[in-house]
């Protein structure tokens, strides 16, 4: 028969107090969140909107910063920065493009702008079907972030969503992951479809990402270039994703896995690359060839 010392007990009551705490303290301050938030839109409603969102930013900061104070202090993750750490030194208006591996993605995002003092202005570019979770689908929406299709992607929805946008008293960090799904190294199917799609149409196949789909980062680029700074360019790593001589390659960590310490010693590294909007011809001319080469780039990092 098993048997279970006092420290062996205390280890797994710990383990499952870290996975259940956590969890319940960041989702149960939602509603409350929520109709805070419900009562500015209302006292907002007749003013600019540039002023509603600059309210709405600031509440926006506040709750991302409590959930990144489990993410970062209570988990113990490493974050590394590679390239240029000068670039998070000063607020800016960029345009951030990133591998997508998982949706502990959208964690790394807010570290890296809330080191700048942008974690407010972030917004996303994010499938429709998002758009249905309660509550935070439609204050996603009234936050400023825009919904595509993944599969039937609607032009002329996206340039109507980021009309007001284009409003410098509005400053944006406007995120974009251009693969349009999470790449899995163990989803052989979707990384063959990825490569074929490449392939025919005379594009390099690329490993460890999937072939980025340049319309959408063509659309913000283009409309929003007048309210931009840069292009953030993030290649994210996660040292858990490492395999074996066999695997190159494992699956990205969820954010519940991540949350909840069950990765041990998780290190997360980043390399971020500034273009400047003004001065790089690449993207000025055509943003097909320039998000093509970012994502090329990405595989030998």
């Amino acid at each position: 028969m098993l048997q279970l010392h006092s420290g062996d007990i205390a280890k797994e009551c710990l383990k499952h107090v870290k996975m259940v705490v956590p969890t319940i303290v960041m989702f149960g301050v939602v509603p409350q969140y929520f109709f805070i938030w419900i009562a500015w839109r209302f006292m907002s409603c007749l003013l600019p909107n540039w002023i509603y969102q600059a309210g709405d930013d600031i509440y926006y900061s506040v709750y991302q910063k409590f959930v990144l104070f489990f993410f970062e202090h209570v988990t113990g993750t490493k974050l590394i920065i590679h390239g240029n750490l000068e670039v998070l030194s000063k607020k800016e208006r960029v345009i951030y493009i990133s591998n997508h591996q998982s949706t502990v993605d959208w964690i790394v995002v807010h570290m890296l702008a809330d080191r700048q003092g942008s974690i407010g202005h972030v917004r996303y570019v994010m499938k429709d079907s998002l758009q249905l979770v309660p509550l935070y689908g439609f204050y996603f929406y009234e936050h400023g972030c825009v919904f595509v299709k993944r599969h039937y992607f609607d032009s002329k929805k996206m340039v109507s969503s980021l009309r007001y946008l284009k409003d410098k008293r509005i400053p944006t960090w406007m995120v974009i992951f251009p693969e349009g799904t999470r790449y899995n190294p163990e989803a052989s199917e979707m990384i063959e479809k990825s490569q074929s799609f490449a392939k025919d149409r005379g594009l390099v196949p690329l490993k460890h990402v999937l072939t980025p789909k340049y319309k959408g980062f063509h659309i913000a680029l283009e409309h929003l270039k007048n309210n931009l700074d840069a292009v953030y360019d993030a290649t994210v790593i996660y040292s858990c994703t490492k395999g074996s001589k066999k695997t190159l390659r494992t699956k990205a960590p969820s954010m519940f896995e991540f949350v909840t310490g069950l990765l041990y010693l998780f290190r997360c590294s980043i390399l971020l690359i500034r273009i400047d909007i003004q001065y790089n011809h690449t993207l000025n001319r055509n943003s097909r060839p320039g998000c093509t080469i970012y994502f090329i780039k990405k595989t030998g990092f």
